[in-house]
């Protein structure tokens, strides 16, 4: 793809490489953006594939822009840093879908066909309506583009590039892209059951976990293909298909008080206006008194 040949009778030093390896990625980011603005409008699912098949048809050619340099080890190539980054922050995305999309789901899955909820504006039957406006698309975005639905930003999309990078050997990658379909199919069932039946929250919370197991297949998959181990950052962890196993597990309690935290506005507030630099202040706990300058 695009890639600089060295002089003839010279070595590229390896500053030089990942120089290139730098433009190349911002080469293909560019293209990639391009590609999603003209990607053309329609309504409905094919509307919403297009646009995702739009921006996730980059991902071969980020993976290409970003060559392997010569000598340098496996975890240190561009190539397996941009997986990385994306695996970082489709764990965010994946504790969003655990934690803050299904609390919400809980919250409606006390719902029965048989209760009274006028016109379905009981507060169980909004937080299933708030579910599904989280799983389908909206209008038209600037440009005449369809807007994605927030799990499409989330999961869907970074899902979809992770299985087009080329880091898996083939077969993986040919498993990850079915798997990412799966979710998509899972997704689309809870978003159609709840809008025939607006008024069932256990049928939602059942398809809900369907969906988590979909997640959690393709998390696997993508550890396996690449040999990941739980304490590396580029490790996907299952998620908890339930309270209770969430509740029994002191990795995802503590993911979860972590996450909490930094919803708090409050938290947030006070980390946009403490002193210095997170990592200082961080550091900075170490030493008596220092708390005072973090408040």
């Amino acid at each position: 793809m695009l890639q600089m040949a060295p002089r003839a009778g010279r070595s590229r030093s390896p500053f030089v490489a990942g120089l290139v390896a730098v433009c190349c990625l911002a080469v293909a980011c560019c293209v990639a953006t391009v590609a999603f603005l003209r990607a053309p409008c329609s309504s409905g699912h094919a509307g919403r594939r297009q646009a995702l098949s739009a921006l996730a048809a980059s991902a071969p050619l980020l993976s290409a822009a970003a060559p392997r340099a010569a000598g340098a080890e496996e975890e240190e190539s561009p190539r397996l840093a941009l997986y990385r980054g994306k695996a970082t922050g489709l764990r965010a995305s994946a504790e969003w879908y655990l934690f803050t999309l299904g609390d919400v789901v809980r919250k409606g899955s006390t719902l029965k066909p048989t209760d009274e909820c006028a016109v379905g504006l009981c507060p169980e039957a909004q937080a299933l309506a708030r579910v599904r406006t989280a799983l389908t698309a909206g209008g038209t975005a600037r440009g005449g583009v369809q807007a994605l639905a927030q799990v499409d930003l989330n999961l869907v999309l970074p899902m979809t590039q992770m299985a087009n990078m080329d880091v898996f050997d083939p077969d993986a990658s040919d498993d990850s892209r079915v798997q990412v379909t799966e979710f998509e199919g899972a997704v689309r069932r809870l978003a159609d059951g709840i809008q025939r039946n607006p008024l069932d929250g256990n049928a939602a919370l059942l398809l809900y976990a369907e969906s988590l197991k979909k997640l959690n297949k393709f998390f696997s998959s993508a550890n396996e293909a690449l040999g990941v181990k739980a304490d590396e950052d580029r490790y996907l962890p299952q998620l908890p298909l339930g309270q209770a196993e969430l509740e029994a597990s002191e990795y995802w309690k503590l993911e979860r008080q972590a996450y909490d935290a930094a919803q708090d506005p409050i938290a947030q507030f006070q980390e946009r206006n403490a002193f210095g630099s997170k990592e200082l202040r961080q550091g900075l706990k170490r030493f008596p008194g220092a708390t005072l300058l973090l408040r």
